[in-house]
């Protein structure tokens, strides 16, 4: 960012040389209009997708999901699992994904390596697993592996839909 202030500051002066009538900050004033968009527009994605709160205590989020009627969604890693870095990074920053948890999900994320009794509770054999279970305690909906962001919003739209019809 440095580097394009001081750029942009050697371009206004000298094109100010060439040019006295017109000033710089009539000149310019498009462009940064434009490189000021351009600049929200990219951090809008990743600030919607860090705005979603992954919970690490079921309990504590089950109860919050009991209490705001909403569903939980329960996403299983691992450290070592290279398909749950893409899930995490593909599909979970993903923000239309990421807004749909943020609205309608109370979303909780484990380890498979150190919550073993949470991941055998749900028998979950394999990683990344992510399992949607309804305010009443049933589980609505079990993905296992990768599942891309398209898929992904799909299903979780689905299944909010099917909860708030009963």
């Amino acid at each position: 960012m440095p580097i394009l202030l001081v750029s942009l500051t050697k371009r206004i002066a000298w094109s100010d040389r060439l040019n006295r009538r017109s000033t710089p900050v009539r000149r310019f004033t498009p462009t940064l209009v434009v490189l000021m968009a351009c600049l929200f527009a990219g951090n809008a994605a990743r600030i919607s997708a860090a705005e979603v709160t992954w919970s690490t205590d079921v309990q504590s989020a089950w109860q919050t999901a009991q209490q705001a009627n909403r569903p939980l969604l329960l996403y299983v890693t691992s450290d070592h699992c290279p398909f749950c870095r893409k899930m995490q990074s593909e599909t979970l920053a993903n923000p239309t994904v990421a807004r749909r948890l943020r609205d309608s999900y109370v979303p909780v994320a484990v380890s498979a390596d150190r919550s073993a009794a949470i991941a055998a509770q749900f028998k979950v054999t394999g990683v990344p697993t992510t399992l949607v279970i309804y305010p009443d305690g049933r589980i609505a909906d079990r993905m296992e592996g990768y599942v891309s962001p398209q898929r992904f919003d799909a299903r979780l739209q689905s299944l909010v839909t099917q909860l708030s019809s009963r």
